[in-house]
């Protein structure tokens, strides 16, 4: 049975959904979602556990954002 998320759930991922879908399309908008929210959770992670020490944390976030969103423009332009 497929596991529905609550609506609290659809309304917080909602708008992460449309921008994947956006980017690189509705067949891979979950997809995408998901990696960005282990992206975003690993940093957040490693963060609490204290090993953002060096440098500006939110500048390495914001890079890897950015990064992130570079690499699924361009799968949407190179395809599959």
């Amino acid at each position: 049975m497929e596991e529905r998320p609550s609506p609290l759930g659809q309304a917080v991922s909602a708008p992460m959904l449309a921008a994947a879908a956006q980017l690189v399309g509705e067949q891979k908008a979950v997809a995408a979602t998901q990696a960005a929210w282990a992206l975003v959770h690993g940093f957040v992670t490693l963060e609490l556990a204290g090993q953002m020490r060096l440098g500006v944390p939110l500048e390495g976030l914001l890079l890897g954002v950015e990064a992130f969103v570079q690499g699924l423009r361009a799968s949407r332009i190179n395809g599959p």
